[in-house]
C-alpha cells in the first residue's frame, strides 16, 4: 500500500523521486501483521525540501511521511555507490502487505 501511494505521488509531482522504508516495519518478516495503531514509515526522497505530511492512512493502512534529504544529498538513482553497502531487499509483493 505504501509502494502504490509513492507511486501516486510521483505521477503528481515531478519533484519526488521515490521513497524508501524505514522504523521498525523494515525489520519485520513477510507474514508479520500490524496492528491497526502501527504506522508503516516511509521516507519521500525528492529533488527539493518538502514538509512532513505526518500520519494518514491509505488503503487501511496508517503511513507516516516525512521528506529524505534532497536528492543531492542522497544520490541520484543512477550514481554509483562508493562502496557498496548491503541493504534489505523489498519485493513489491512484500511492500503491498504492509
Amino acid at each position: 500500500m505504501a509502494v502504490d501511494w509513492v507511486r501516486a505521488q510521483m505521477r503528481r509531482d515531478p519533484a519526488v523521486q521515490g521513497g524508501f522504508f524505514s522504523g521498525s516495519t523494515v525489520a519485520l518478516p513477510d507474514e508479520a501483521v500490524l496492528s491497526a495503531s502501527s504506522d508503516v514509515d516511509v521516507l519521500l526522497v525528492r529533488d527539493e525540501p518538502g514538509v512532513k505530511l505526518g500520519k494518514f492512512r491509505h488503503r487501511g493502512v496508517l503511513l507516516e511521511v516525512v521528506p529524505a534529504n534532497p536528492m543531492p544529498a542522497v544520490g541520484r538513482p543512477r550514481a554509483p555507490l562508493p562502496q557498496p553497502k548491503p541493504v534489505i531487499r523489498w519485493t513489491p509483493e512484500r511492500s503491498t502487505r504492509l
